[in-house]
């Protein structure tokens, strides 16, 4: 059997370390303040920069990753002798997994014999993150790329990223406000609560300030997974700028779970940030590999 390589578009958001940890392939989106230049997430723009460039009043636009981009990343991959299963976005919120498709079809027509499989995961930023973690600690454990696949199929189902926004400013532009235009509203502090579930973002309600945001998330997440099932499930904590709410809520997690999270922070990266902005804090969980 072929070793595996795991690659994944950078709305995965996830931390650089577990990145390099896990060996993991990020293919970026493409990221323009002035509509004419665009920038590689993560590899032309920083983080930092993207969030300094947004919170000045400036709104970026986003692109996919090409088929020349996944062509040749996959390309690579396999004249190293790998084979190859790519992670992307929902497609109802981007064309990156298309993109993929398409390049899958043309690199295994160049390489008889290629193994090159794309999952549409129907997720986005920390929970698709930690699915892709679930997929390499896949390969670690030796299953094949048939095995990785179905559970992957299984797994994305049990996803779940429930998060607050300080303003739906940001999906407004960007024009992914969907059903969750439902709960916006200019009442002054009212903060909306969000789930992103298959492959969409629904609307669950709204709270009155950021501390009752906080709380509301946590509740969610306490009617979302029995106490019973929390051994079964892995968790992290998602962030654009907002660390200390960040770890506020981690340790309120922490203590429902009695552990620690297995990810510290998702930090949300520019692609994700264009329709967050910076103030985008949640909870998101997956289930083991090993427990379905």
């Amino acid at each position: 059997m072929r070793p595996i390589r795991i690659l994944s578009d950078s709305s995965c958001d996830l931390p650089a370390d577990e990145i390099q940890a896990h060996q993991i392939q990020v293919i970026p989106f493409y990221i323009s303040f002035d509509k004419t230049h665009y920038q590689k997430e993560g590899v032309e723009l920083s983080r930092d920069d993207f969030f300094k460039q947004l919170t000045g009043g400036i709104f970026p636009k986003t692109s996919v990753p090409t088929i020349e981009d996944y062509s040749n990343a996959f390309a690579d991959s396999i004249e190293a002798g790998y084979d190859v299963i790519c992670i992307c976005i929902t497609d109802a919120f981007s064309g990156s997994a298309q993109s993929a498709f398409n390049a899958a079809s043309m690199t295994c027509e160049k390489y008889p014999g290629a193994r090159v499989e794309v999952l549409n995961s129907r997720l986005a930023t920390g929970a698709q993150g930690l699915l892709v973690l679930e997929a390499c600690r896949m390969r670690d454990a030796g299953l094949s790329v048939d095995s990785i696949m179905d559970k992957l199929t299984i797994l994305k189902d049990t996803a779940r990223i429930q998060f607050t926004l300080d303003t739906l400013e940001y999906l407004q532009k960007g024009g992914r406000i969907g059903k969750v235009s439902a709960i916006a509203g200019s009442v002054l502090n009212i903060q909306p609560l969000i789930v992103l579930k298959d492959g969409e973002l629904i609307p669950f309600g709204k709270a009155r300030g950021r501390k009752r945001a906080m709380q509301k998330i946590l509740e969610m997440f306490q009617d979302d997974v029995p106490s019973e099932d929390y051994a079964s499930y892995r968790f992290g904590v998602e962030v654009g700028t907002c660390y200390e709410d960040g770890a506020i809520i981690q340790d309120q997690l922490e203590s429902m779970l009695g552990r620690p999270v297995d990810v510290q922070y998702l930090p949300t990266g520019a692609t994700i940030g264009t329709y967050t902005g910076p103030s985008a804090l949640g909870i998101c969980y997956i289930r083991r590999f090993e427990t379905i």
